[in-house]
């Protein structure tokens, strides 16, 4: 009994290729929309998104993005984060068919690029390859969209100055105060989600003033008075202040003490944080 031929070469099932098309090229830093409208910012983390259609059968690929900072090369290869599946049901190039796979990670092929491609200045990204991730088989992308370009510009960084307002309250007394778990929280999501490149980040625990139950105007104000003590004892003015308060008490809703029409450091805030839900706060 002789073995089953093997076509193709190198074990690569042969056949027609399988299609796609492109539906969509995205560069994001966690919060963009898919007019791009979002300034991309230098050497903060970045990924590229690619969204392909399918009209036959659905397939999981994987694909590979070149990238370069002039526009003729030399480019520069990179590998998907993992494969991506493509369902004809989600494919088109339409807000609404581009929105079903940009809600789900595992629907786009992703790149994520070194930080060398994040510097300031235009950056030119196109697609390269892209297989079958069960055949093997390179996949005909249908309508090549060549190279797309994007720009990262400067920004300076976030510093951020905690107030952690400390109270007092109930029967028998207890005290209550963000956790620092509460606060690296905060850090870790203004890291990713902000648009700056990095945060300097710092905190200090101090009493509240208002006897409890306060609200955030109260908040602001105390913590509008620290900031002015410490500018007039040389504190850096780019410095944002916030006051974080403790839901194991009592919930206290947020609110800024202004809504500047330029940025303005001096305008303060503060809101809450803690494990309660409050029956609606869900994330």
């Amino acid at each position: 009994m002789g073995r089953p031929a093997i076509s193709g070469v190198g074990g690569v099932a042969a056949g027609p290729k399988p299609k796609a098309q492109v539906d969509g090229i995205e560069v994001t830093q966690s919060i963009q929309d898919l007019s791009e409208s979002v300034p991309l910012i230098a050497r903060k983390r970045s990924f590229v998104r690619v969204y392909l259609g399918v009209s036959a059968a659905p397939m999981t690929v994987h694909g590979v993005l070149r990238v370069s900072h002039h526009a003729h090369g030399p480019w520069t290869r990179l590998a998907s984060i993992g494969a991506a599946s493509l369902d004809p049901g989600r494919s088109g190039s339409s807000l609404a068919q581009l929105q079903s796979r940009r809600d789900e990670i595992g629907y786009s092929l992703n790149f994520r690029l070194p930080s060398r491609f994040a510097r300031a200045g235009d950056l030119w990204v196109g697609l390269g390859h892209v297989r079958d991730s069960g055949t093997g088989q390179v996949v005909h992308i249908t309508n090549p969209p060549g190279t797309k370009t994007v720009t990262f510009i400067e920004s300076p960084p976030l510093l951020l100055y905690v107030i952690n307002l400390q109270y007092t309250t109930g029967s028998p007394p207890a005290t209550y105060a963000a956790t620092a778990n509460d606060l690296a929280h905060l850090e870790s999501w203004l890291r990713r989600a902000y648009p700056v490149p990095r945060v300097t980040f710092s905190s200090v625990t101090v009493p509240a003033t208002a006897a409890w139950p306060f609200d955030s105007g109260q908040a602001n104000a105390q913590v509008a008075a620290i900031r002015a003590l410490d500018m007039a004892g040389g504190g850096d003015p780019r410095t944002h202040y916030y006051g974080m308060v403790s839901d194991g008490g009592g919930f206290m809703r947020g609110s800024a003490a202004g809504i500047p029409g330029t940025p303005d450091t001096s305008v303060v805030a503060s809101g809450p944080t803690g494990p309660s839900s409050w029956g609606w706060d869900n994330d």
